[in-house]
């Protein structure tokens, strides 16, 4: 890996900077993925594997949205999504069970 600013056209890693002076980006060769990392972090200084081909706006965005001061939100996210899909699947199933009945019946 190492870090590229070739093709950082939209100054993601200085506004990235801003946030953190700890974080830098790295292209991983091996994932054909762009990759945040932060300097502070013990173990491993990766935070996260960019999703997009490009460094922009959303990057910048997602950082911000997956930040540990945001854990509770993200948290709350995560059981909101849950439910609604416990919900559908719920659903789904009595609708299935329905139609098995109606069959037998």
């Amino acid at each position: 890996m190492q870090s590229f600013h070739v093709d950082d056209v939209f100054f993601v890693e200085k506004r990235l900077k801003e946030i953190s002076k700890d974080y830098f980006v790295l292209y991983n060769k091996k994932k054909m993925k762009w990759e945040v990392h932060n300097s502070s972090q013990h173990f491993s200084t990766l935070c996260l594997t960019i999703p997009y081909e490009v460094l922009d706006e959303r990057t910048v965005t997602l950082v911000n949205k997956t930040r540990i001061e945001n854990k509770e939100k993200i948290i709350k996210e995560i059981d909101e999504t849950n439910l609604k899909l416990e919900k559908r699947k719920e659903k789904e199933s009595l609708e299935k069970a329905k139609a098995i009945l109606e069959e037998i019946i």
